[in-house]
């Protein structure tokens, strides 16, 4: 079974505590969960094991106004509702 590599920047604990202050202990499992293509919030969600109200919490603060997240918005066809697939901005995310 193949190890998953971690996210290179939460590798220091300055990142990984100024992600906490930023938007909760949360925020280390939904950054670790998002592997670098762009994700929908229940896939984030999921795979971060935590409850999908605060995943979207937790990406909304970290997208405004540190824009370490960003979103595309899309509508669902079949369901016309707005699909908003968030991915990671590694170079924000160091300059924390």
């Amino acid at each position: 079974m193949q190890r998953k590599r971690a996210t290179p920047q939460l590798r220091t604990a300055r990142v990984r505590s100024r992600l906490i202050e930023i938007a909760g202990e949360s925020a280390i499992a939904v950054v670790r969960a998002m592997d670098g293509s762009a994700l929908p919030d229940t896939t984030i969600s999921a795979r971060a094991n935590v409850r999908l109200g605060e995943t979207r919490a937790t990406l909304n603060r970290l997208h405004w106004p540190h824009s370490v997240v960003s979103y595309k918005r899309t509508k669902d066809p079949k369901t016309n509702w707005d699909v908003y697939c968030w991915s990671l901005n590694p170079r924000a995310l160091k300059q924390l």
